[in-house]
């Protein structure tokens, strides 16, 4: 093979060899692309039904309703693998008149690039200091949750892998809008972070629990407490 021969093959190979690795490059960088936007359609998705099953309830004509969402364990990212994530329920206190909304997102714990968010608006009335109206109801006595001036969020971890070390599993978003029977007819709303396996074991009416703040649980609140027979 003659000198210029070999050079000319040697820049050949060279020249594929870069192709080659070009190419994987770019199906690579493509690869990340396709699992992120599966991911944030999971997001989405888990975020939409979320705010979806809020706002019906708060806005339904309604007296008292009672709803469970379950939570999905992981999101999908496509070819069979999934991330675990992180879902936020976060009340905002805005500077409009008539209304405040809760901000519900869903994010992956590996990727901050995989995420959706939804917001739900609601009665500005609902967080007067004085007659609160909409509780949050953790998982546990110190939740994942944090203050940023008007923010509040209750952080649902619904791929916990180790409980026992890292706290309760979110299994369901449990919704309870209640109504006062008598002549005040206060209407109030709690929204909890259910870690039960039975859904019928997350809040319902005759619930003693009460939310962050309440000033009494759902069955006293809304009438439906009991009184024992003298």
């Amino acid at each position: 093979m003659r000198r210029g021969d070999t050079a000319m093959w040697v820049l050949t190979k060279m020249a594929m060899l870069f192709f080659i690795a070009s190419l994987a490059g770019v199906l690579l960088i493509f690869g990340g692309y396709q699992q992120t936007g599966l991911c944030n359609e999971e997001a989405r998705a888990i975020s939409d039904r979320v705010s979806s099953g809020l706002s019906q309830v708060i806005n339904s004509p309604v007296e008292d309703e009672r709803r469970i969402i379950q939570l999905e364990p992981a999101l999908s990212v496509g070819d069979g693998k999934s991330a675990r994530y992180t879902l936020n329920i976060t009340r905002r206190i805005t500077d409009r008149p008539e209304f405040n909304t809760l901000l519900i997102s869903a994010y992956s714990d590996a990727n901050r690039g995989c995420n959706s968010g939804v917001q739900v608006t609601y009665n500005k009335r609902w967080d007067d200091a004085n007659d609160k109206r909409l509780f949050f109801m953790p998982a546990t006595s110190s939740p994942p949750r944090y203050y940023r001036g008007a923010f509040e969020t209750m952080a649902l971890r619904p791929s916990v892998l180790n409980p026992a070390v890292q706290g309760p599993r979110s299994t369901f978003v449990a919704l309870v809008k209640c109504t006062q029977k008598n002549v005040g007819r206060k209407v109030y709303v709690f929204i909890q972070d259910c870690t039960q396996q039975d859904a019928k074991l997350c809040i319902g009416f005759s619930s003693n629990k009460q939310g962050e703040n309440a000033p009494g649980s759902i069955e006293s609140l809304c009438g439906f407490e009991v009184t024992p027979t003298p």
